[in-house]
């Protein structure tokens, strides 16, 4: 009995060997994992491009997933906002074609200024900068009247008699005028 054991274990033995040398002995042939062809550059850089487009739980793309936003707000904010939230950290441009009596002691001379709105104690004030120095500050009214402007953040001179020009002013924070006299 222990002869008819020895042999069956033997048997056993040396059946796997054989079919690891086979296995060993046939690594390379592209056919023995069922594959008919090899794997072109194409169909890779194809596969890896569409695992780089893949979205995750929450819906967006590794490229269109919002940089800097905090987690778990990240999916909270759709895209039609976005534009205004980044278009709040811009400051608009305004073109003064002539000097303004700010005060007795200041003038705003021509030119193109940065308008900065702030609310001050009760009232607002606009700030005029001019490559990053403050020039001037005039005080201005608040208002709800958006002065038919399309754009959040906006400023600009009108005209408003012969001797005053009215500057608008409007942020996501409030809409703002004021009169100041042409020198």
């Amino acid at each position: 009995m222990k002869r008819f054991l020895i042999l069956i274990i033997s048997l056993i033995f040396l059946n796997t060997c054989t079919m690891a040398d086979e296995i060993w002995d046939s690594w390379q042939d592209t056919n023995f994992y069922g594959k008919t062809q090899a794997v072109t550059d194409e169909d890779f850089d194809k596969a890896i491009e569409s695992k780089k487009e893949k979205k995750n739980f929450f819906g967006f793309t590794k490229k269109s997933k919002p940089k800097g936003a905090p987690k778990g707000e990240e999916f909270s904010q759709s895209d039609e906002t976005s534009f205004i939230t980044e278009s709040a950290q811009e400051y608009p441009i305004i073109i003064i074609p002539v000097e303004l009596i700010v005060d007795e002691e200041t003038l705003l001379p021509t030119g193109h200024y940065q308008v900065v709105g702030e609310k001050e104690g009760n009232g607002h004030i606009l700030k005029f900068y001019q490559a990053g120095r403050l020039i001037a500050k005039i005080s201005a009214t608040s208002t709800r009247d958006d002065f038919g402007e399309r754009e959040v953040n906006f400023a600009k001179c009108r005209e408003f008699d012969d001797k005053r020009i009215e500057i608008i002013f409007g942020s996501l924070d409030f809409n703002a005028y004021s009169l100041v006299n042409i020198r």
